[in-house]
């Protein structure tokens, strides 16, 4: 009913009534305050306590009042005070003591988000508040925005006041009447936070502790993964691996590698190189600098959306209210796109529950959206794939729901559809704190409305407007922490261990995990976040090397460092240039000793060993080179006397008719005969002669030793032409004289070259001209190239070739007929040259080749062909070919005597052959001749086909050539191939079940000069010529 406990002192004048019922009594007569009191056992510590610690009692507390469930003050209305929930959000008062006003704050002045309350503000709501006014001497503002107890505190402690107490009768009723003239509404309205609240209940006993969450990482800056985050050391430190450039080089070498070592990430030296390793060439300090570069993004944050649970993170972060600019940057993907254009699922979510006072953004309508609960914007189908994608929604000062800009990957992107069934506008209050994954509207509490089916990952929130270029920064690297306007950023890379969800910016908006867990799978970013670095120098000296000893012979005076090239005078030497002491005793003296014993310089009286082998004897040589002897005795037939009678003189001279220097009286030719080099004459003397050339049927090579008189080719071959039998000429160049088609870019013939023509049928072809010496100078390029014979006589093309074969110039030579003469296979079956015939040859390298003079006597050529053994049909000549040679080594079976290599088309044509020869093999293979309608030979790149028939067994085999020293199997003009491995296979399956000849009659196989048939057992036959 009633309690009194005095404690409210003699100057309050009354006796205060601390029940609910408020009978508080009056002071009459000579009734006293005394501080005589009784002890009581327990020193109870207020049940209430103010802000500034004063003890003043409760005046009144409204009816019901107060409740033991809540702890925390307001005033309710001007008759009394009620306790609420410390989180609610209220509006409150700001008191300043008069005796400690802060020293940045003028009282009257503005305070952003506080009304100042004066005499005029309360007077203009209730004149009758006067009285309360005059009678206080602090200062009072109060809040145009609700919080909660303890942030209403804390604002009011950082100002440098506090919430409002009550310390007098005036100030209460003053106070309790704040509230109404602010609203307007009078005591109808809600209360407003005091600065008292419900303090412990036991006696004499408290205790408290300060829990600090910190944030564990690597906080050694020089560690690779430094976290500036970090205010507490794990112990997980990681750190460059050390470089070392090793110890200073001095060296006499040119140039020197450095190496930094493999496993670094960068490296940039101080020559400006950026590779593992340089190389240098002069003296000087190398310094280099590595890196290692790291991206620690390893976790982001996974939401299951499909399991009907809540799974979300809910920080502690009060966003952007009301219509304020802000910023939401997040990377994104989601699980799935199936039906995405019916499903949704929140991003992040914060705000009332009403009207349009919360804020979501939403995965909706095939790509995100903006709820406000009633109210929504939409920017199209953008979300295309399960790929992470970064997305920043910006939010203009005091711009509308549809103004709204998002960014895709940085792509600006604007709302293509919002409805609204309240307002555009935003209107957020931050009533809940942000939370992520989880929506808040009910509106969209069910399925896949409500949860987000992905992953999120480096979210941001930021209470300005960033631009397109600070997002497109944001895409490539992550944030700091300390960027101006950053509220909140999570990045998740605390893991799973942390048990929180760490906010990385300076608010410490920590969040919490439930239902949604860490991923490993996460976004990409392209910068490195993390970079540690490691240096280290060397000094490089270059020396001059060389021998640094004095008294060695090759003494360097600038060699600073001796590398051990030092030699000195040998022993049998008497100075460093190798001299010798001579027999007088002398360096490099030119006395010598001769075999009598005498020392001098002097060679004239040397000793020398006579004619009998006496050494300072005095027999001597005659004239006849006879020791002792009497000189000449033989008398000439010209009377001269001389040693022998083969030393008569025999009227030696020039004995040949065609040489300018004929002698007709010399009988015998002392080689003294004397040729034009060219088509001039002798002494102004006329020496024409006429050659005449056998021209064989189809292909043939000529060549002349005269000098045409008519050099021109048209000229040469104007009796031939006329007669229909000259087909082509061609050159060693390719130009050619085409009689049917007028064409003629040979020209004159050039001395001493041979040229390729086809005639009709074999012929005489005459030529008039001067004689050209045989010696005439030929230039031969490197290749192939068509020679011409200049000699009169046959001669061993040995003997004439030798300049060429004397310096391995010759690589081959090849007649009309395909006979070669093959130096590298010591092969020659074309044994002579002869006059009017020419040769192909290829040399090594050009040349200028003059023919020798025979020293061997001359060498008859009879015409016949060479002894030449075969069974089958012989090659036709067509004017073109190639040489394969089969050395001895390359066989893996060697061939017996008398067996024929055969060298055959695709189609069975016999395109060359020849013997086998155990100096090595060599077969001329004739190519396909254009000028004829039929095919007569290999067509260019053709492969060639090789079969060894054995003379003995009388069978054909395969030959396989298994590679090629040089060359291939495929014909070319002119080419030379050479085998080297070869292995030859028999055809078991083929024999010879019978041998004819052209009527049919058996035979043998050994008839002479006989035409044959052989008929296999698979049905083929082959004719066969034997020569024998």
């Amino acid at each position: 009913i009633g309690y009194w406990n005095f404690e409210e002192g003699p100057e309050q004048g009354e006796v205060m009534d601390l029940s609910i019922n408020d009978n508080s009594g009056e002071i009459s007569g000579d009734v006293e305050y005394i501080g005589d009191v009784p002890e009581q056992n327990c020193n109870t510590l207020s049940d209430w306590e103010w802000v500034t610690g004063e003890d003043t009692p409760i005046l009144y507390f409204t009816q019901y009042q107060p409740n033991e469930d809540e702890f925390c003050v307001e005033m309710f209305a001007s008759d009394g005070f009620c306790i609420a929930d410390c989180s609610d959000s209220k509006y409150f008062v700001l008191e300043f003591e008069v005796n400690n006003l802060p020293t940045d704050i003028n009282m009257g002045d503005e305070i952003p988000g506080f009304i100042f309350v004066d005499e005029s503000y309360m007077t203009s709501y209730n004149s009758e508040l006067e009285y309360a006014v005059t009678q206080l001497d602090n200062y009072y503002y109060l809040s145009d925005y609700t919080a909660s107890w303890s942030d209403a505190q804390m604002t009011c402690s950082n100002l440098g006041g506090h919430l409002v107490t009550i310390t007098s009768i005036p100030e209460n009723e003053f106070v309790a009447n704040i509230d109404g003239g602010y609203q307007g509404c009078g005591n109808a309205c809600s209360g407003f936070w005091m600065g008292l609240s419900r303090q412990s209940l036991l006696c004499n006993s408290f205790d408290e502790i300060n829990i600090t969450f910190n944030i564990c990482g690597c906080t050694d800056e020089t560690a690779c993964n430094y976290n500036p985050a970090a205010n507490e050391d794990d112990g997980s430190c990681e750190y460059i691996s050390p470089i070392d450039l090793g110890e200073d080089i001095t060296t006499c070498e040119e140039f020197i590698t450095l190496d930094a070592g493999e496993g670094y990430g960068s490296y940039e030296w101080s020559t400006g190189e950026t590779s593992q390793t340089i190389t240098v060439n002069d003296s000087g300090t190398y310094a280099v600098d590595v890196g290692n570069n790291q991206n620690n993004n390893n976790y982001a944050m996974s939401f299951n959306g499909i399991d009907g649970d809540d799974d979300l993170v809910q920080t502690t972060l009060d966003a952007p209210d009301g219509n304020s600019e802000r910023t939401f940057q997040f990377y994104m993907k989601l699980n799935s796109i199936e039906n995405l254009a019916n499903n949704t699922g929140c991003v992040l979510a914060y705000g009332l529950e009403a009207n349009t006072q919360l804020f979501e953004i939403l995965v909706y309508d095939g790509g995100l959206s903006i709820n406000t609960y009633g109210n929504w914007a939409s920017f199209g189908n953008t979300i295309l794939d399960t790929n992470y994608h970064h997305y920043a929604l910006v939010i203009p000062q005091g711009a509308d729901i549809n103004e709204a800009i998002l960014y895709q990957d940085g792509n600006e992107l604007f709302v293509t559809d919002f409805d609204y069934s309240i307002s555009l506008s935003l209107n957020t209050i931050n009533d809940l704190p942000i939370q992520f994954g989880t929506n808040i509207d009910d509106n969209f509490n069910s399925g896949a409305y409500q949860h987000l089916d992905g992953n999120l990952d480096e979210i941001s929130i930021w209470d300005i407007a960033l631009s397109q270029e600070q997002i497109i920064q944001s895409i490539d690297c992550p944030l700091v922490g300390d960027e101006e306007g950053l509220l909140g950023y999570w990045n998740f890379e605390e893991g799973p261990n942390e048990g929180q969800v760490l906010d990385l910016s300076v608010n410490g908006n920590n969040g919490t995990i439930s239902g949604a867990t860490y991923s490993l799978d996460t976004s990409e970013q392209m910068c490195q976040t993390s970079t540690c670095y490691g240096s280290d120098d060397i000094n490089i000296t270059f020396s001059i090397c060389g021998c640094t000893d004095e008294t060695a012979c090759n003494y360097n005076t600038e060699a600073n460092e001796d590398d051990g090239s030092c030699w000195y005078i040998s022993d049998d030497s008497c100075d460093c240039t190798g001299n010798i002491l001579d027999c007088n005793g002398i360096c490099g003296g030119d006395s010598v000793l001769d075999n009598c014993d005498n020392c001098d310089s002097d060679p004239t009286n040397d000793c020398f060993q006579d004619c009998s082998g006496i050494w300072g004897g005095d027999s001597v040589l005659d004239e006849c080179g006879n020791c002792n002897g009497d000189g000449p005795q033989f008398i000439c037939w010209d009377g001269e006397i001389v040693c022998l009678e083969q030393d008569c003189d025999e009227q030696l001279g020039c004995i040949d008719v065609t040489a300018c220097n004929f002698n007709p009286n010399a009988t015998t030719d002392d080689e003294s005969c004397i040729y034009p080099n060219d088509c001039s004459n002798c002494e102004n003397i006329e020496l024409t002669d006429t050659q005449i050339i056998n021209l064989a049927y189809g292909w043939s090579f000529f060549s002349t030793y005269l000098c045409p008189i008519e050099p021109d080719i048209s000229s040469v071959m104007e009796e031939q032409v006329n007669n229909g039998n000259v087909i082509i000429v061609k050159d060693e160049n390719g130009d050619i004289y085409w009689p049917e088609f007028s064409l003629n870019n040979i020209g004159d013939l050039v001395n001493g070259k041979g040229y390729l023509i086809k005639t009709h049928e074999s012929s005489l072809l005459n030529i008039d001209g001067y004689l050209l010496d045989y010696s005439y100078p030929i230039s031969i390029p490197e290749g192939w190239s068509y020679l011409g014979y200049l000699h009169q006589e046959s001669y061993l093309i040995e003997d004439m070739l030798a300049p060429l074969t004397q310096y391995d110039n010759l690589i081959i030579a090849k007649d009309e007929q395909g006979n070669v003469y093959w130096p590298f296979f010591n092969t020659n079956n074309i044994e002579t040259m002869s006059p009017g015939k020419g040769y192909q040859i290829k040399t090594e390298t050009e040349t200028i080749f003059s023919y020798p003079a025979n020293s061997n006597g001359r060498y008859g050529y009879n015409g016949n062909p060479i002894d030449y053994y075969s069974r089958f049909d012989q090659p036709i000549q067509t004017g073109n070919n190639m040489t394969i040679g089969i050395p001895e080594k390359a066989w893996v079976d060697q061939p017996s005597e008398g067996d024929i290599i055969i060298i055959y088309d695709n189609n069975g044509l016999i395109a060359g052959q020849s013997k086998y020869r155990k100096e090595g093999t060599v077969i001329t293979v004739w190519g396909d001749d254009e000028l004829t309608r039929e095919k007569d030979g290999l067509s260019i790149n053709e492969d060639c086909v090789l079969k060894l028939w054995e003379r003995d067994q009388e069978i054909m085999k395969d030959i396989n050539i298994n590679s090629w020293e040089e060359g291939s199997s495929r014909y070319v003009i002119n080419g030379i191939s050479i085998a080297k491995s070869v292995l030859t296979i028999s055809d078991r399956n083929k024999q010879i079940i019978k041998i004819t000849d052209v009527i049919g009659r058996d035979v043998k196989s050994n008839n002479k000069k006989a035409i044959l048939f052989y008929i296999y057992n698979d049905g083929s036959v082959e004719k066969k010529y034997s020569l024998k």
